[in-house]
């Protein structure tokens, strides 16, 4: 008899018309959804196939002939000099050039939107570089 009731409860709640938090998560989720699709077809997918390609010894011109050799690639490369000497020049590149022009751009950020220089009238070549610095960032 209880198994009867159960039923009930679920099939009249079912039934009852969604909450207002309910409605509003499932249009918050279709709102979500094409940046969900873009980001699975765009991002995710493709760094999951280069993995997976990481792992096999993968030729395009004969793809039958494509094997697992797992991390053996991975070795060949960090064993292997030249490469290893690339990718520490890059990772100090990347460690020296990101934080300075972050800097850079935070204090250019500052100083154009301080209240000291809206209020001064600026020369024709501050209008050039406030402009020209305001539209490389809008274009990106």
């Amino acid at each position: 008899m209880d198994v009867v009731k159960e039923r009930r409860v679920l099939l009249r709640n079912r039934l009852t018309k969604p909450t207002r938090l309910q409605q509003e998560a499932r249009i918050g989720l279709l709102f979500l959804s094409p940046w969900l699709v873009g980001f699975v077809l765009l991002k995710a997918l493709p760094i999951l196939a280069a993995l997976v390609f990481s792992l096999t010894d993968f030729h395009m011109l004969a793809p039958e002939e494509t094997r697992f050799v797992g991390l053996e690639n991975y070795i060949r490369f960090f064993s292997d000099l030249e490469a290893r000497a690339s990718l520490f020049g890059s990772l100090r590149y990347f460690l020296l050039t990101v934080p300075l022009e972050m800097i850079v751009a935070l204090a250019l950020a500052a100083i154009f939107t301080s209240d000291r220089l809206k209020n001064k009238r600026m020369s024709h070549g501050t209008r050039l570089i406030s402009l020209r610095l305001r539209l490389s960032w809008s274009a990106r």
